[in-house]
């Protein structure tokens, strides 16, 4: 496990902590992102015909990323996830964000595909809305 990722792990009574989102790197394999949705693109149709959807993520230190769902997952998670709502993230790729296509300052950003979970969660007030 790599120095900076905080896995997955039981916290005293039932609490869990999570990844934060300024950990997360290329090399981050096994993480659980809990964060709220700060805005959510309509899904939009490329001249190629594909399918893309964008959000930026907020979790409860501030820390902002930028996702990306294309295709099969942009057309699968458009209609599951909401805008402000927060969620539980995983099996998600991170990469190196490109500078041209990012709103936030983070240096990676994520893609999921269909495959990501991406779990609503009850909204405990620990990540700002």
């Amino acid at each position: 496990m790599i120095p900076t990722q905080i896995s997955l792990k039981q916290k005293g009574a039932g609490s869990v902590e999570y990844t934060p989102i300024k950990a997360l790197n290329t090399f981050s394999t096994d993480w659980k992102i809990k964060g709220r949705i700060v805005s959510k693109t309509d899904k939009k149709i490329t001249s190629k015909s594909l399918s893309l959807l964008k959000i930026t993520l907020i979790d409860k230190d501030d820390s902002l990323i930028d996702a990306t769902f294309f295709n099969e997952a942009a057309d699968f998670f458009d209609c599951q996830i909401q805008d402000k709502k927060v969620y539980l993230f995983s099996n998600g790729n991170v990469k190196i964000a490109n500078k041209k296509f990012t709103s936030t300052k983070n240096d990676f950003c994520i893609v999921f595909e269909k495959n990501a979970s991406i779990v609503p969660v009850d909204d405990d007030g620990s990540i700002a809305a």
